[in-house]
């Protein structure tokens, strides 16, 4: 049995990932204009935001963010959202390779959650800063966070927070994810 996405209701995403990834710049490349953001302040505790999405291939979707701070402290409060989203965007700074196994341990924690035992959700890891010459690549970025392991959907989408690069190809394939019958478990 699967279950499908409905693009009249809107759908849960939880963005996450360690401090300073970036998560809250790459929101306001999501947000409408209207949304008036001028200045973008790192995330204390968690801040909804509803998101319209519009494709020429796909229409209009609507989602609800959830974008969790990624200090040590507020972390832990992750957890609490995972009955309710679903999908997982994670964003990893790709120039914070000495942090590359502390963002594994965190993603996996979330992953290993008891509300995915019975479901899968897509996980859509966005490897941000992705423009500068010492960046890690999307390939080692998979393999440094053990993705292939997931059950379900994931892919890691290189882009910028800065310049906007590679953030609308990620939502469109979190997009024709989320439209795909998942599997689940009875």
């Amino acid at each position: 049995m699967g279950a499908c996405f409905h693009k009249a209701l809107p759908k849960s995403l939880l963005l996450v990932g360690l401090d300073r990834a970036g998560k809250s710049c790459l929101l306001t490349w999501l947000e409408p204009p209207s949304a008036g953001v001028v200045c973008v302040a790192p995330t204390v505790g968690l801040r909804r935001t509803r998101i319209d999405w519009t494709s020429v291939e796909m229409g209009r979707v609507r989602f609800d963010v959830w974008d969790m701070a990624g200090h040590g402290r507020y972390r832990s409060l992750w957890s609490l959202y995972c009955a309710h989203v679903h999908a997982i965007m994670f964003v990893v700074d790709a120039l914070d390779t000495p942090r590359l196994g502390v963002a594994r341990q965190e993603l996996w924690l979330l992953l290993h959650h008891k509300a995915f035992a019975d479901r899968t959700v897509p996980v859509l890891v966005f490897l941000n800063k992705s423009e500068a010459a010492t960046a890690l690549s999307t390939r080692d970025a998979e393999r440094a966070l053990d993705l292939h392991q997931w059950k379900g959907p994931w892919r890691v989408e290189a882009c910028s927070a800065v310049t906007g690069g590679g953030i609308e190809a990620g939502v469109r394939w979190l997009v024709t994810s989320l439209l795909e019958p998942l599997d689940v478990k009875l």
